[in-house]
């Protein structure tokens, strides 16, 4: 999974190699940086003329728990990587700094930490199945949204909006997995719940 690691020469952390120029932060400070996106609109104020914004999880196959995020311009954001070797099996959600954005802890009952946003909630709760198995619901900054299949794809809907379309959207292609996000959804701070949910959702794992 390391080797041909893209982060390698930005200096990124490397858990493979003890001597990498940056060490790991286990600390989950809340991550407030400037949008490199602009101003985007507010969730109930959409701008048609901002198309989304696309990002891609590669390689997908055979495992997407183990990959790297890119953003629209190529470069890689995040190192997702599940780490087997300690007692709990974890997944690490890690920026190139070695700060962690995300992790999952893969016990009897899942759970996810999201910095700045959820600490060890049930994944079966986050992303609580509706009564008809359909969609499944995600609350974030104690806001609804809904993951709905639909064709080829998972669309993302926030719940009680004016907003009709999705504002969000999960596909697979050969090798890799593309997360589209509308502006309302990145004004509405939902890129790191995507993220979390877009590896959650095409993982395999959840009941």
């Amino acid at each position: 999974m390391h080797t041909n690691n893209p982060f390698a020469q930005g200096g990124w952390y490397n858990p493979e190699n003890p001597n990498s120029i940056n060490t790991p932060s286990w600390s989950t400070p809340p991550i407030r940086q400037p949008s490199v996106f602009g101003a985007l609109p507010s969730l109930d104020a959409p701008s048609p003329e901002l198309g989304p914004v696309t990002f891609r999880l590669a390689p997908a196959y055979p495992d997407i728990l183990n990959c790297f995020l890119f953003t629209p311009r190529g470069v890689p954001y995040l190192e997702i990587v599940t780490d087997h070797r300690s007692a709990r099996v974890c997944t690490y959600f890690r920026k190139g700094d070695g700060t962690l954005l995300a992790f999952i802890e893969w016990e009897q009952q899942a759970t996810v930490t999201i910095s700045g946003i959820i600490s060890k909630e049930p994944v079966n709760q986050w992303l609580a199945h509706s009564p008809d198995k359909m969609r499944r619901m995600m609350f974030v900054k104690n806001r609804p949204f809904t993951w709905v299949e639909q064709a080829n794809q998972i669309s993302l809907f926030a719940v009680g909006s004016v907003i009709q379309h999705p504002i969000g959207t999960i596909s697979r292609r050969t090798n890799y997995v593309i997360l589209e996000l509308t502006s309302e959804a990145m004004q509405a701070g939902l890129l790191e719940s995507s993220i979390v949910a877009t590896v959650l959702l095409q993982s395999g794992r959840l009941g």
